[in-house]
């Protein structure tokens, strides 16, 4: 089950990266929180925790805030192409072909 996730963990990396949704940085950070997320959930003592709260605030947030901003841009662009879409007669063809 392990290699699944991580093959598939993989291949959207690199569909998204392809897709222009998140750059390489950005990416790699997102592994290492993916690497360090075990070793975060287990963190019970309070300065490993501190250091876990910090790296979270410091590294992770910020990356975290930044795919889902672009995400949520890309989203809004797609739906508002799709609202635009009935006023384009090539569209209204299509449409028209497909329905029977």
């Amino acid at each position: 089950m392990r290699a699944l996730k991580k093959k598939y963990l993989v291949e959207t990396s690199k569909e998204v990266l392809k897709a222009g949704y998140i750059n390489t940085s950005d990416c790699e950070m997102l592994f290492e929180c993916l690497k360090n997320r075990n070793v975060l959930y287990h963190t019970h003592q309070k300065n490993p925790a501190i250091e876990a709260e910090n790296l979270i605030l410091e590294h992770y947030f910020p990356v975290l805030a930044r795919v889902y901003s672009t995400l949520k841009e890309k989203a809004k662009s797609m739906t508002d192409g799709l609202k635009d879409a009935h006023r384009n007669p090539i569209i209204n063809v299509i449409r028209a072909n497909n329905r029977g």
